[in-house]
């Protein structure tokens, strides 16, 4: 996509989500304040997180929800004042969140990637199905489509990201957007 119709894409997402004052929006801002107050985040901030990761997918909340311990306050400001340490390298950050790797358990590749686009847009994006497809559609990516939400994944996918940054000076975070949002309504329509 070329810069303009990247910014369209993710201008209509913005746009859509203002007019419907979708409740996704301040948990977004919420979060995003809460970062930028505190360099990490409260037990509350993750669950909040979680529930603006997985809206509309109650199961998966409750999945992980319920692997993320409510004794596990003192770990979750530990791992994200690491993960949000601007000074690190980036699969340090990724992988000091995951659960797999030590981490925070409960956090997945899409949830920490929610928690660093929030706290750098600049350089992090959402990973998920509908921007990986429209990357992919570009030839901008290797594989068919995640097999999973892994570090060397989610890697790989902003490598991609990145280099269209590279290209068109805009934040991570807007391409992602924009990506996402093309192939949301083209799946949705």
């Amino acid at each position: 996509m070329q810069t303009s119709e990247i910014l369209k894409w993710s201008s209509l997402m913005d746009e859509l989500h203002a007019e419907l004052d979708v409740e996704d929006d301040s948990l977004e801002r919420d979060l995003i304040d809460a970062i930028g107050r505190k360099k990490c985040l409260a037990l509350a901030d993750l669950k909040k997180a979680v529930l603006w990761k997985f809206s509309g997918y109650q199961a998966r909340i409750n999945r992980v929800s319920g692997l993320i311990s409510d004794k596990a306050a003192g770990k979750v400001r530990e791992k994200t004042k690491v993960a949000f340490d601007r000074s690190l390298p980036d699969g340090e950050r990724i992988r000091g969140l995951l659960g797999d790797h030590g981490g925070i358990r409960g956090v997945g590749g899409a949830l920490a990637s929610v928690l660093l686009s929030f706290c750098e847009p600049e350089r992090f994006g959402i990973f998920d199905y509908h921007t990986w497809n429209e990357l992919h559609r570009e030839g901008r990516l290797k594989n068919d489509g995640p097999s999973d939400y892994y570090a060397e994944t989610y890697e790989d996918f902003l490598a991609a990201l990145r280099k269209i940054q590279a290209e068109t000076g805009l934040a991570v975070r807007t391409i992602e957007k924009g990506y996402y949002f093309k192939n949301w309504l083209r799946d949705n329509l």
